[in-house]
């Protein structure tokens, strides 16, 4: 048994396999993330705008219509009606670095890992950060 933990070491030595593992997860990652930042981009928010304005219906267990939600809580207004202080306003409480993070950011991924690491080594079980920026959190 000795032996075959030898040779399994040289073989991931020789070969270097955590490098390539790790780089396997790093190409995934940015090859999605480009995937999802070019489909962000091409997003028709027109047809986004249509379907906020339909009312939400409610179906009962036997699939019968119980009711209506009405379409939405405000009223869509475009960019340039939005006060160039409110915008700012909400970019300061919100996500200061909404200008250098291109939707999501890094620093923010690392403290939400380094905090769920530390909350299941301690064995809190909640989550305590996250990574999300103010586009995110519109998006959701």
């Amino acid at each position: 048994m000795f032996k075959k933990n030898q040779k399994f070491k040289f073989f991931i030595k020789k070969f270097q396999l955590v490098r390539w593992v790790i780089l396997f997860f790093l190409v995934v990652f940015f090859v999605g993330s480009f995937y999802l930042i070019v489909q962000a981009q091409m997003a028709d928010v027109d047809k986004l705008s249509q379907q906020l304005a339909k009312p939400t219906t409610i179906y009962d267990k036997s699939g019968k219509k119980a009711g209506e939600l009405a379409n939405q809580k405000g009223t869509q207004v475009s960019l340039k009606e939005i006060s160039p202080n409110l915008r700012k306003a909400v970019l300061s409480t919100e996500d200061r670095n909404f200008y250098h993070e291109f939707g999501f950011s890094f620093s923010g991924y690392a403290r939400a890992l380094w905090l769920f690491v530390r909350n299941k080594i301690t064995g809190r079980n909640y989550i305590s950060g996250g990574g999300s920026t103010i586009t995110q959190q519109l998006a959701k």
